[in-house]
């Protein structure tokens, strides 16, 4: 394989526990499969290739260049290929799995996707669409029409 799994061991454990978050155009890219989080816990402590990884998670290959771009940890040989420890990749798997999320809405409040959070709605009123009803608003910050389901018979 040619790769010196000593001396490079150390490397990949620092890279590993000090793991930063990548910029969110590639986290919307990169969002993890359901498959690879469940299967990545079962990979052992060798190292994989992109396509072994492809074939052990479900996943395609690309995505794990793109992973490698989110930060992470590989190595590569004299010859420039990629190599990724099994056990590296279920860590950087389990770390990422929650970076995506968006914050809950409370009671009175809505995500506005222009300002891209969650804020308090400014004049809400309910509405009904067929058996659906929802609260539609306005964001105090950007003055963009914002709306939330809510459940049937609650005004909040």
């Amino acid at each position: 394989m040619g790769v010196d799994l000593a001396k490079n061991a150390t490397q990949i454990s620092a890279a590993t526990s000090a793991v930063k978050l990548p910029p969110r155009d590639l986290v919307s890219i990169s969002k993890l499969p359901h498959l690879a989080i469940i299967r990545a816990p079962g990979l052992l402590p060798m190292w994989y290739s992109p396509s072994e990884i492809e074939e052990e998670l479900g996943v395609d290959a690309r995505l794990v260049r793109d992973w490698i771009k989110c930060g992470l940890p590989h190595e590569r040989d004299e010859r420039g290929h990629i190599w990724i420890d099994g056990r590296h990749l279920a860590a950087w798997i389990a770390t990422m799995k929650n970076t995506g999320k968006r914050p809950t809405a409370h009671s009175g409040e809505a995500y506005c996707v222009r300002c891209n959070q969650v804020v308090e709605m400014r004049k809400p009123k309910t509405m009904h669409q067929g058996r659906r009803t929802y609260l539609r608003g306005t964001c105090p910050v950007c003055a963009t029409q914002i709306c939330r389901g809510v459940k049937n018979g609650q005004s909040n």
